[in-house]
């Protein structure tokens, strides 16, 4: 019984133990996603073997399959968060990707494969809009990006158990049981989640919060809501355009290092995984509080300061591919990595903030959109097909070259989060909008 208002999922007040609980079990939700896909990737020259599969196929396999089926679900999962009670869905969406992702082990045939692949991005789809209107709903907007800056220490911890599982169960005993080991604990995860996450009230900490349930955005509404707000829009196109660059190396990294410099994937995992997750993981520690400190809930300056930082990633990310050895590739991956928490964190702080709690879902699923769809979808498939378009050519290192020619979009999404600062400065959409049915029509 001392349990019975947790399972009850009743929604009300959430004290601060709450608060803290929920944060943790969000940074394990990012963490099981992350190490779903993220030890994929490790895998992909095994697969590569064993199926007889190009760089096109293998770009299509760990992006675009998934890609594909996350953008095709993103929007409906985002009105969903804005509808139903967020903390079950959670739990159902984190139960069906690890079960598919466990399934992924099993798959006789690249066809299959792809098949359960469609699967882990229609479910993971929901994981951003879910966990990103609850934050909304649990933390002050001067607090927002040391939270979401928090909760992304799952990313480079997923990265790092993923790539350590991969290097070490697939080197033993095969890519199908490293899959499968992959996707068990997000099964137990699913559980906790019912048992101890509560739902807070929707925007009870807005300064603005919803009149009511009529306010609740349709898919009509939601894309007129998003035209209205242009910040909205360049903070949207910088997502995509640093996520090419982002996704792409998580993905292609580890194929490089063991094609560039002919180590094996024993070596390959455990050192991506160092400087991929440790660094990650600092990065999730410092970057956000940063943010906040500096930005002070200030749209204009986190603005700024997301597009400091994709700035720097650029020359970092150049050095990384080119590296003369794997220690200087691992390295400034490892620096590339300190700064991707901070960046996503001020993405997700920006829609947060420039959204009102009724339409956050609906806007956070077009951010996970622009991350999946365009970064790692479109970005890891053109790179695959430049990549075999270059060694037709008999271009020395294609992948490298493929690589490079992409990290230019980072300066691309400086620039658009550089025209946003400039927009909310001279409006005021450095508020979150309300936008009711009747004027939508008007």
């Amino acid at each position: 019984m001392a349990n019975s208002s947790a399972i009850s999922g009743r929604i009300g007040a959430v004290s601060s133990g709450q608060r803290h609980l929920a944060q943790w079990l969000f940074v394990l939700v990012y963490l099981v996603g992350m190490l779903d896909r993220s030890i994929l990737t490790v895998l992909l020259h095994l697969i590569k073997l064993e199926f007889h599969l190009s760089d096109t196929q293998l770009g299509f396999i760990s992006g675009m399959a998934f890609s594909l089926a996350y953008a095709a679900a993103a929007v409906p999962m985002g009105l969903v968060a804005d509808r139903m009670r967020r903390r079950t869905m959670l739990a159902l969406i984190v139960f069906l990707w690890s079960a598919l992702t466990f399934v992924s082990g099993l798959a006789p045939s690249f066809l299959l494969l792809c098949l359960a692949r469609f699967g882990v991005g229609f479910a993971e789809a929901g994981q951003p809009p879910l966990v990103m209107s609850l934050v909304g709903d649990l933390f002050a907007r001067d607090r927002r990006a040391t939270a979401i800056s928090l909760i992304y220490i799952g990313v480079p911890a997923g990265a790092l158990v993923g790539f350590l599982l991969a290097g070490g169960i697939a080197a033993a005993y095969g890519w199908r049981i490293a899959l499968m080991g992959a996707g068990v604990p997000g099964m137990v995860l699913a559980a906790a989640i019912l048992l101890f996450l509560r739902e807070p009230v929707r925007g009870q900490l807005d300064d603005r919060p919803p009149e009511g349930e009529t306010e609740k955005l349709g898919l009509r509404e939601g894309w007129r809501y998003l035209r209205s707000h242009r910040a909205l829009m360049h903070v949207l196109a910088a997502a995509g355009a640093a996520s090419i660059i982002s996704s792409s190396m998580s993905v292609w990294l580890p194929s490089l290092i063991m094609r560039r410099h002919g180590v094996g994937i024993e070596v390959a995992g455990p050192a991506l995984a160092i400087s991929m997750g440790v660094f990650g993981i600092v990065g999730a520690l410092f970057g956000g509080p940063v943010a906040d400190r500096i930005g002070r809930g200030s749209m204009p300056r986190i603005a700024v300061i997301t597009a400091l930082m994709m700035a720097t990633m650029f020359p970092l990310a150049c050095i990384c591919f080119a590296g003369p050895n794997v220690a200087t590739m691992v390295l400034f991956n490892g620096l590339f990595n300190m700064l991707v928490p901070g960046y996503l964190a001020g993405l997700h702080v920006l829609v947060i903030g420039l959204t009102a709690a009724h339409a956050r879902g609906f806007m956070i699923s077009l951010l996970a959109i622009m991350f999946t769809l365009v970064g790692y979808g479109v970005g890891s498939q053109l790179i695959g097909m430049l990549s075999d378009g270059l060694a037709a050519q008999g271009v020395q290192n294609p992948l490298l070259v493929a690589l490079l020619l992409c990290t230019g979009t980072l300066i691309w999404a400086s620039l658009h989060l550089l025209r946003a600062a400039r927009i909310l400065r001279r409006s005021d959409e450095t508020e979150p909008q309300s936008l009711t049915p009747s004027e939508v029509v008007s």
